[in-house]
């Protein structure tokens, strides 16, 4: 079997505000692709979490092609990537 490999990102508190291109706006998993729309998007990160019955992964966007982090207080600054 192979192995899984993955990235783990942790970002300050600060950063309250995500905005990908990619698909969305709602969490798109492979049974769900066909509903999602490739755009711009911009979310509140506590608004990413969906609070399923039986906890598991969730908050997943497909087909990102780029991501960037901002905070409502600017002194922190913001973080972006491919």
């Amino acid at each position: 079997s192979l192995g899984r490999i993955g990235v783990s990102l942790v970002l300050p508190v600060c950063f309250d505000t995500i905005e990908w291109f990619g698909l969305g706006p709602h969490e798109n998993y492979p049974d769900r692709n066909a509903s999602a729309l490739l755009s711009r998007w911009t979310r509140r990160v506590s608004e990413l979490h969906t609070p399923y019955i039986v906890p598991g992964e969730c908050g997943g966007r497909g087909g990102v092609q780029w991501v960037a982090f901002s905070a409502a207080e600017a002194k922190e600054g913001g973080a972006s990537g491919l």
